[in-house]
């Protein structure tokens, strides 16, 4: 995948990037006036009302579409892509596409069907937000990537979590105990790692042995009960936060690596957590694999699918059941038996 270009680029007019040449959109303005306000600021606009998660997915997406173009700026690559015929316009972005599906060095098999897909997405989305401008040819009917059968996603033994949790409790130092907050957050109560990174300090009530997460989707934040064990790993983590957090962060969780010390940590950052904890016993630990174990034991000790939705936050129930490995088990011993009788 070509190189990114950077989020600054994007952010707006205090970027320091300057801009170039730009799709002009004229809106009417008072007594007969015109105000021209460029394609790249409608894009901006637009995406700064995006939730936090998708903005910053679609502005790393138009970036990385701008790095190959090969254009210094987004206004650049937008009136490279509104100013020519659909069809010409279809060829970029298809040509982008098989860019990304092509194997690198570090990447063998070329971007997942997903992360593709949803740059494509990002393209499309900011198309259809200039057409209601009546700029650019609109929507793309660019085919998207056919997903693969989608992968065992069972996560790690609950035994093999409990016993890295355990070791990592008696461990006192700093990181140490941030880490098992963490962890035990992933593993206890199933949360994904942006509900954990977006926890703030406000959220938290450690009376009623509660936190608010914002559900992924969702502007709101809800209320959820967590276990005693995991409040007890919060509480021993917000003991010394004020060591380490800088005075006007809001986050619960901050970095304590040295130049970044004291800033709120990123999804990224987390991710690499579980995967710390994964490798000292030798296992690949995923975020999500946490999550999903912890749903597969409410499913397999007596839990019912609609108590398994409201513990990870699911709309759908449909969702649930892709996290009962259980009824996948028997349907697929089922298929044993009637092979060896018939």
């Amino acid at each position: 995948m070509p190189q990114n270009t950077s989020i600054a680029t994007l952010a707006g007019n205090d970027s320091g990037v300057p801009s170039s040449r730009e799709t002009a959109v004229v809106d009417p303005s008072r007594d007969g006036d015109q105000h021209v306000k460029s394609a790249e600021q409608r894009v901006r606009e637009w995406l700064s009302g995006l939730q936090p998660n998708t903005r910053r997915a679609y502005t790393r997406d138009l970036g990385a579409f701008v790095a190959y173009l090969g254009e210094v700026s987004l206004g650049a690559a937008l009136e490279r892509l509104c100013g020519v015929r659909r069809a010409r316009a279809l060829e970029l972005v298809e040509g982008w596409r098989d860019t990304m599906r092509a194997p690198t060095a570090d990447m063998p098999d070329g971007l997942s069907a997903a992360t593709i897909n949803r740059c494509l997405a990002a393209i499309n989305s900011t198309l259809r937000h200039l057409g209601k401008a009546d700029v650019g040819p609109g929507r793309l009917d660019v085919a998207l990537i056919k997903a693969e059968s989608r992968r065992d996603t069972a996560g790690p033994a609950a035994p093999d979590i409990g016993g890295v949790l355990r070791r990592m409790e008696s461990e006192s130092v700093p990181a140490s105990v941030r880490n098992t907050a963490i962890v035990a957050l992933a593993a206890r109560r199933g949360l994904r790692r942006a509900e954990i990174a977006n926890l703030r300090m406000v959220d938290i009530d450690l009376g009623r042995s509660q936190i608010a997460v914002l559900r992924k989707g969702k502007r709101e934040r809800v209320r959820i009960t967590v276990s005693g064990s995991t409040i007890e790993a919060l509480n021993a983590w917000l003991a010394i936060r004020p060591e380490h957090a800088n005075p006007d962060c809001a986050a619960v969780f901050v970095t304590l690596a040295r130049g970044t010390r004291g800033t709120p940590m990123t999804t990224g950052g987390i991710y690499d957590i579980v995967r710390a904890a994964g490798a000292s016993i030798g296992q690949t630990w995923r975020p999500h694999g946490l999550r999903h174990t912890a749903a597969t034991t409410v499913l397999n000790n007596g839990g019912s699918l609609v108590a398994a939705q409201e513990f990870l936050g699911h709309a759908n129930i449909a969702t649930t059941t892709r996290y009962n490995d259980e009824k996948r088990r028997a349907a697929d011993l089922a298929v044993q038996i009637v092979a060896d009788k018939i």
